[in-house]
């Protein structure tokens, strides 16, 4: 269909009103009819243009860049720093015999659960016991004769020299038998406290000396791990400050604090020495056993944190992101600076270029530009 433009619309309604006296109302009733006719169709040309504009404006809202925000709101932030530590005890320990002979028993078993003071192994005394007892016949002897010899003195009976020569005997004997006992004592091998029985190292019947370790004993109740922290942690570091120990091994992480700091600076490597006392685990833990620990050395109640990989910098390397700015019922990807602080697994802390509720841009943040119009998905 092909329309008048509508400069010859006018002309023609023009014409009709100048010649109106001329025609006769028939004349005029047609072309009032032919008019209406014209106006219907410009009016329907006029509803087919908006809806293709509209269709059109619809296909550029559909090709708007996709974004998805989060809110900035204030939340507990905690970063932590890594070092790395092994488990210890104090009550790790190897035991070794005081005399030399012949390992005579083993009286108890690797892995037993033993007590402080329990007999654990003995090493063959016989010679010992037979010479104590030949010492033990003369002691008899000997205080039997003191005895009647400070009686009689008592009695102004007998001369000194004889009361001092028995008293001598007598206390020399006495003197002896308690050097045997105590040898006696050292060819028992007994646990110094309370723990279990890790390793046996010789067997029964072989020769003992004093520089050959016979058990291992091992308490696990009272578990530490000691690290070095470099001297730069020094202001955040006290006793008390919260750690994260996780294992490798056990797939584990155990909650524990700072228990000593050393007051002194190892000058090879400017670090200082911490202490993480560990609680009873039962027996999951080991000495040596390799841990991890994260040492809480930074705090905020109430940050505003961003995940870091929405943060961008520019080419003078300042930090920016991208938040929504609505204008009328557009909205539009507005480039914010940004003040950064701490960052820790993923998360950044954002001081200042934002503010509580702010909108931002969390994914689509990477293909968009500063002004651009963008759609949520």
């Amino acid at each position: 269909m092909k329309f008048l433009p509508l400069t010859t619309l006018l002309l023609l309604l023009a014409f009709s009103c100048g010649q109106g006296t001329q025609m006769d109302t028939q004349t005029l009733a047609q072309e009032k009819d032919s008019l209406k006719s014209l106006v219907n169709e410009y009016n329907a040309r006029i509803a087919e243009i908006n809806k293709l504009i509209a269709e059109e404006d619809e296909g550029f809202e559909k090709n708007l860049t996709l974004v998805e925000t989060l809110v900035a709101m204030p939340q507990r932030f905690d970063h932590y720093f890594k070092i790395y530590g092994e488990v210890e005890t104090n009550k790790n320990v190897l035991l070794y015999p005081e005399s030399q002979g012949i390992l005579n028993a083993i009286s108890v078993t690797e892995g037993q659960q033993v007590s402080k003071g329990q007999l654990l192994a003995t090493i063959d005394s016989q010679i010992l016991r037979n010479q104590i007892t030949e010492l033990q016949t003369n002691y008899a002897l000997a205080k039997t004769t003191y005895d009647k010899q400070a009686r009689l003195w008592e009695q102004n009976i007998g001369s000194e020299m004889q009361y001092l020569q028995a008293k001598t005997q007598k206390e020399s004997l006495e003197s002896s038998l308690a050097t045997l006992n105590s040898q006696l004592a050292k060819a028992q091998i007994r646990a110094p406290f309370a723990g279990v029985v890790d390793e046996i190292i010789p067997n029964a019947g072989e020769m003992a000396t004093p520089q050959m370790p016979i058990i291992r004993l091992v308490n696990l109740d009272e578990m530490y791990i000691k690290s070095d922290v470099s001297e730069q942690h020094l202001q955040s570091v006290k006793i008390g400050t919260p750690v994260k120990v996780s294992f490798p091994s056990l797939g584990k992480t155990l909650e524990a604090e700072i228990s000593e700091s050393s007051k002194y600076i190892n000058p090879e490597n400017r670090s200082f020495k911490v202490t993480v006392d560990l609680p009873k685990n039962g027996d999951d833990l080991r000495p040596n056993q390799l841990a991890h620990l994260r040492i809480n050395d930074y705090s905020d109640d109430n940050a505003l944190v961003l995940p870091s990989s929405i943060v961008m910098q520019t080419a003078e390397g300042a930090d920016f992101i991208y938040v929504l700015a609505d204008e009328g019922d557009k909205t539009f990807a507005k480039r914010v600076m940004v003040t950064t602080g701490h960052e820790y697994e993923g998360q950044i802390e954002i001081l200042s270029g934002i503010e509580n509720g702010t909108r931002v841009i969390s994914n689509g943040a990477k293909s968009v530009r500063d002004g651009q119009r963008v759609r949520l998905s």
